[in-house]
């Protein structure tokens, strides 16, 4: 009976075992062909990704191959990371304050931490009679959007997404572009924030024709 006992103790320590590896199996991973970063449900690959490998709220933005192994000392199209593999410019390391979560919310184009830099709470409510599935915000003079400030949720009708950015204190146009669940992409140009540290963006109108007004927060 005590063997018994002892064997089923040991049966229950090895299985938790297993399930504490499974939970704590993410983070960055080395081996013979260079660094990788699990981020729990799998490796990241062919894109950008902001990262905070020391849980300071500060993160770095790292580039991954299709293979899945960061780039390193070399270019990404005009872009160029260091023999950390961290995005950099003019030899400075580029970082954006995370908040102690995760990069879901945070939009890669308007993130960039520095003195020149003021923090902006953007407030989106949808009144559109349809459901927001990606929505896209960035300065009117970037090139390309970024990642979807959505994150992994979706911004329901008659629904409040809240958004907290840190944008260049010079940039004051932005431009907004949501994709809705009938298939259709809209595209808001020129959205004056100002100078304001808070703005609430409003999405009225029908499923077929719906505008963005921005509105004093």
């Amino acid at each position: 009976m005590k063997k018994k006992f002892m064997a089923a103790s040991l049966f229950g320590m090895l299985i938790a075992l297993m399930f504490s590896l499974t939970a704590f199996a993410y983070g960055w991973e080395r081996d013979g062909r260079g660094w990788r970063y699990n981020d729990g449900g799998g490796y990241y690959a062919s894109n950008w990704v902001w990262i905070d490998g020391n849980g300071d709220n500060v993160a770095e933005c790292y580039y991954f191959y299709d293979n899945c192994y960061m780039a390193e000392n070399t270019y990404v199209g005009n872009y160029y990371v260091n023999q950390e593999g961290k995005w950099t410019v003019n030899g400075v390391v580029q970082t954006k304050l995370v908040s102690g979560t995760t990069n879901s919310g945070y939009n890669d184009n308007l993130w960039i931490t520095g003195v020149n830099t003021r923090q902006v709470n953007v407030e989106i409510f949808n009144d559109t009679g349809t459901d927001i599935i990606y929505a896209y915000l960035s300065g009117s003079n970037r090139s390309d959007w970024g990642s979807d400030i959505l994150g992994s949720g979706i911004l329901y009708n008659w629904e409040t997404r809240n958004v907290v950015c840190n944008v260049n204190n010079g940039m004051t146009l932005f431009d907004l572009q949501v994709h809705d669940s009938n298939g259709y992409e809209t595209t808001f140009y020129n959205l004056d924030f100002g100078n304001r540290s808070s703005v609430a963006i409003n999405l009225v109108g029908n499923p077929y024709n719906y505008n963005a007004y921005v509105v004093n927060n």
